[in-house]
């Protein structure tokens, strides 16, 4: 008999291939637009490629298991899909280098000078409503 702790983390590297796999039959399918783009928007026009390919899928039941383990970060993946995909597996398979920390964290990069043009200041009261990927 298995280990369940192994089984149930086995269970999800495999949803999260299973994921992985959407979102490249998604760029795939969208190659012609993202070949489109002018080159250097193509690395964006990839990950909404991928992004689309993951919001096509209820990743609902996926969440909850990662957020059951810490690790509740497809809803903020937008801004890179795919490495998402791969940071929580690799940490799921043990493979981060330090596994105590979640794989996904804030850049601490500063937003470029167009996001409060676009979005608005920052009224300094907590979290801004609306959250600015540009950078």
């Amino acid at each position: 008999m298995g280990d369940g702790r192994t089984e149930r983390l086995e269970a999800l590297r495999a949803d999260l291939l299973a994921l992985r796999n959407a979102i490249e039959e998604e760029e795939a399918r969208q190659r012609p637009r993202i070949e489109a783009a002018l080159p250097k928007h193509q690395l964006s026009a990839t990950n909404l490629a991928h992004y689309l390919g993951l919001r096509k899928r209820d990743v609902r039941p996926l969440q909850l298991e990662l957020a059951a383990l810490g690790l509740s970060s497809l809803g903020r993946s937008e801004g890179h899909v795919r490495d998402t995909l791969l940071r929580l597996d690799g940490w799921l398979a043990g493979k981060q280098r330090d596994a105590a920390e979640p794989p996904i964290r804030s850049t601490g990069r500063r937003p470029k000078p167009s996001c409060p043009r676009i979005h608005g200041r920052c009224s300094g009261r907590g979290r801004p409503a609306v959250m600015c990927t540009s950078w």
